[in-house]
């Protein structure tokens, strides 16, 4: 099963809450969006977490950031890319 093609969802029920994976993506990725990085504490870094960084092109904000993170000795140790129609983070084939 491909995880880039399938999704999650949360469901309210009345006694608590539901998790579903594996429903179907309608959307037809292209994984040219947004750069997602992440850092050696665990943070989860967007184009969105440093707001007065958006305004910056792509290539300017991930400079920004990545050597904002090597200041506060936070370093970056991995990263993703997004779909430009819906989002979603892209994760490799596990197996």
């Amino acid at each position: 099963m491909n995880l880039n093609d399938t999704h999650g969802l949360f469901i309210q029920l009345p006694n608590g809450n539901a998790f579903i994976d594996g429903l179907p993506d309608k959307c037809e990725h292209e994984w040219n969006g947004d750069t997602i990085f992440f850092t050696a504490s665990g943070k989860r870094i967007t184009p969105y977490t440093y707001l007065n960084w958006t305004k910056y092109t792509e290539k300017v904000r991930n400079d920004l950031i990545q050597d904002y993170h090597r200041k506060i000795e936070d370093e970056i140790v991995g990263g993703t890319s997004s779909c430009s129609k819906c989002g979603k983070e892209f994760h490799p084939e596990m197996f």
